[in-house]
């Protein structure tokens, strides 16, 4: 695993756990791009593999057409995730302090809307 794969190293995570995640791909360039896309169909979501998070560092896609828009996101390691329904998504929050104590904080239940 890439060091700027945080994502992937977080569905790792889930999968090991037991836990489910949508179909995905990791995407380096336009080409990768091209060949998940093939893989997962559409519609689907490239997302940047860091530092992206309530819908910054994302784009929808719903066809063939949209995957040029895509060539700004790609400057940076990116995952493609099919585009799947569910009812929330489970948010888990983690945090380290200076001598290594850990704290967790309650699940957030985080419920989408979005409309094609």
């Amino acid at each position: 695993m890439e060091n700027n794969s945080r994502s992937l190293g977080e569905k790792n995570a889930i999968l090991k756990a037991g836990g489910k995640v949508a179909p995905y791909k990791q995407v380096n360039s336009f080409s990768d791009l091209e060949e998940a896309v093939k893989e997962i169909g559409f519609p689907c979501v490239l997302k940047t593999r860091q530092d992206g998070y309530d819908g910054k560092g994302q784009i929808v896609l719903k066809g063939k057409r949209q995957l040029k828009s895509c060539v700004a996101l790609l400057k940076v390691p990116c995952i493609l995730e099919a585009f799947i329904s569910f009812d929330y998504e489970a948010s888990v929050v983690g945090t380290r302090g200076t001598t290594g104590e850990v704290k967790l904080f309650p699940i957030g239940y985080n419920i989408h809307k979005i409309i094609f």
